[in-house]
């Protein structure tokens, strides 16, 4: 088959895999896997990795990781060391359990015990989301024990498939790099943008930042994909500062790469023949027992709720087949493992959901549903006629980085943006009024219009913010993506 033909054919089959397993309230990436399976050397063999579908699927990985280090390495999450022991154990009892099985049948090799041992924090953070869990002790804590475990599991991992000094060196500044120099490099960044207004050059530089830092480190046989978790790590200040740039970021990663990649997952499988499946099956199971085990003794040993940590530690499906897709390309592991690992995964990741949906069938809370943009905004603005001074002090008080500026009959006529107040001379702040500077184009979208409609906004204009309004035209509300994910989050 043409490969753009296929690539074009997997990207959208597996698209409509996501939406489905996403009704069926599985784990969304499995779709893909699926179709990649289906479609793969594994069973029907109608689709090959060639060059462009392994670029894109290279590619797919390394975005993957970088969303992984900037969005599940939450600076909220707690840690201490009570945490990191009882994380010990989390990640000592599956490796005790999994080694044996793999030393039996010739197949043992760290780099695929190491995920699947590790716990997904992906897939965990949407389970108790939907469970509204987020917020409660028991949902913190899992989130905290998840995330120790998935650094550590990453690290572990990247010292062992590089395994040399100067590797051991490069990782060790990495993760200094994200304990110690996440907010210098966002101040550094910051100032790079008052120098190139270039339209989306925010964008443009951190992918070409990815790509390039990837291919330094890759001079040394480094793994670009393990690189760009630690950079995104070290740009999560920055990311989190600037929603509408890591909008950008997640929509090209999760609208393209990430289908891609996921369905390029079952085109490694080697043919899987009933020895093979059954082994994966009983590798499944093994991981499954191991993982509630030391989840529900870590419950113990922390006091919370052990049934919900037991759980909470066993989600899988995320970083763990990224990490596994990255030893087979690096030819440390065979093909027959990284089938049988990736279906015990897959089985595992399955199975979770379902039994945490089961035992928290009646503790699910009703949640307020947000219907409009309406119910997301809020009444800030500044008026035609009020100083540069004021805008700058609602900027700073509210940390946005726009206004929306409004006339006399309340109807929005631009927008203010931070760069415009940093262009303006300090000692004419309380001289000058709103209108008597640059204003930019504000965009507008009437009160009624949906939640999905103001994403596709933000997404096409790149705007700091967007004037909500009525029939008439008339404010009623400034949008900020941030302050609207957090409403939703919240629903």
């Amino acid at each position: 088959m043409d490969e753009l033909l296929a690539l074009g054919l997997l990207l959208l089959l597996a698209k409509l895999a996501e939406e489905a397993f996403e009704r069926a309230k599985l784990v969304r990436f499995l779709g893909p896997v699926v179709v990649g399976i289906a479609l793969g050397p594994g069973a029907l063999g109608l689709v090959q990795v060639g060059p462009v579908v392994g670029f894109v699927s290279e590619l797919g990985i390394v975005f993957l990781l970088f969303l992984a280090g900037a969005e599940e390495l939450e600076s909220g999450a707690s840690v201490s060391p009570k945490l990191i022991a009882s994380t010990a154990l989390g990640l000592a009892i599956p490796l005790a359990a999994v080694s044996p099985l793999l030393f039996a049948v010739g197949q043992f090799n760290l780099l695929i015990v190491i995920p699947l041992a590790m716990t997904s924090v992906g897939p965990m953070v949407r389970l108790l989301s939907d469970l509204g869990l987020t917020g409660t002790k028991e949902g913190i804590t899992a989130f905290s024990l998840g995330l120790i475990n998935e650094t550590a599991a990453i690290v572990a991992f990247s010292a062992l498939l590089n395994f040399r000094p100067i590797f051991i060196a490069l990782i060790a500044v990495l993760l200094t790099a994200v304990v110690l120099g996440g907010k210098a490099f966002a101040s550094l960044l910051k100032r790079s943008e008052m120098v190139i207004g270039a339209r989306e050059a925010e964008t443009a530089f951190i992918i070409s930042l990815i790509l390039i830092l990837g291919y330094f480190t890759s001079l040394l046989n480094f793994n670009l994909a393990i690189t760009a978790f630690f950079l995104g790590a070290v740009l999560r200040d920055y990311l989190s500062q600037r929603p509408q740039t890591a909008s950008r970021l997640r929509a090209i990663t999760y609208g393209f790469f990430e289908p891609v990649f996921f369905a390029s997952i079952g085109l490694y499988f080697v043919k899987i023949s009933q020895d093979l499946f059954l082994l994966s099956l009983a590798l499944a199971l093994v991981i499954l027992v191991s993982k509630v085990l030391s989840g529900y003794l870590e419950g113990l040993m922390l006091k919370t709720s052990p049934r919900t940590i037991a759980l909470g530690a066993s989600t899988k499906g995320g970083v763990d087949i990224s990490l596994l897709i990255t030893a087979l390309g690096a030819t440390v592991i065979s093909g027959a493992q990284y089938t049988v690992s990736t279906i015990a995964i897959t089985v595992s990741a399955l199975v979770v959901p379902l039994a945490f949906r089961a035992v928290h069938k009646n503790e699910v809370k009703p949640q307020i549903r947000v219907r409009s943009v309406k119910d997301v905004a809020i009444d800030l603005k500044v008026s035609a006629d009020q100083t540069v001074r004021e805008a700058v002090d609602l900027v700073e008080k509210n940390g946005i980085r726009a206004l929306v500026v409004v006339d006399e009959g309340s109807r929005p006529i631009g927008i203010i943006t931070v760069t415009t107040m940093i262009e303006t001379p300090v000692e004419l702040y309380n001289v000058l009024k709103v209108t008597e500077v640059q204003l930019e184009d504000v965009v507008v979208i009437n009160e009624k219009a949906s939640l999905s409609e103001a994403l596709n906004l933000f997404a096409l204009t790149g705007t700091a913010v967007i004037a909500v309004v009525d029939d008439r035209g008339r404010f009623s509300g400034a949008l900020y993506e941030r302050r609207m994910l957090e409403a939703l989050l919240r629903s």
